[in-house]
């Protein structure tokens, strides 16, 4: 299972970041499951993204569940999220997407991007993804990327 958490280069410290993996870990195993979930953080460079024409300070967290997930279970862990996210970071509630999707459509969501790659685009991604999940996890001690090539 996997969390992708898209947040604005600069907007967390590495502390911040962490502190909200842990948080989204245990939320997901507390109200989802107690399989292993693996976090991944993506970070959109300075003045790519923009919120009613200002830098955006908005973060998206979108988690994979099992099909057929229970909606009450769903409401309950996003509530949690929202609570234990805004406590870190100070966000307001407004800037944070959270969401619980089901694997298929996730894993739609995610070969999206990559069959609308050429073959050669797709070998750049895949190395480019490897190499910045590595150096990421090995300098900060958590998986990150940015989307640029």
């Amino acid at each position: 299972m996997k969390i992708l958490a898209t947040v604005q280069e600069g907007q967390f410290g590495n502390d911040q970041i962490k502190a909200l993996e842990a948080t989204l870990r245990r939320n997901y195993a507390e109200h989802v499951s107690a399989t292993r979930v693996t976090v991944i953080w993506c970070v959109i460079p300075k003045g790519q993204a923009f919120t009613n024409y200002q830098r955006s300070q908005s973060s998206l967290v979108s988690m994979e569940c099992v099909v057929g997930f229970p909606q009450d279970r769903r409401v309950t862990l996003l509530q949690a999220c929202e609570r234990d996210w805004t406590a870190i970071t100070g966000q307001n509630s407004d800037q944070v997407m959270l969401s619980l999707i089901e694997a298929d459509v996730f894993n739609n969501v995610l070969d999206g991007n990559r069959l609308r790659l050429s073959k050669a685009g797709n070998l750049k991604l895949q190395w480019h993804m490897l190499t910045s999940l590595l150096r990421s996890k090995l300098g900060k001690g958590y998986l990150s990327f940015r989307p640029n090539l």
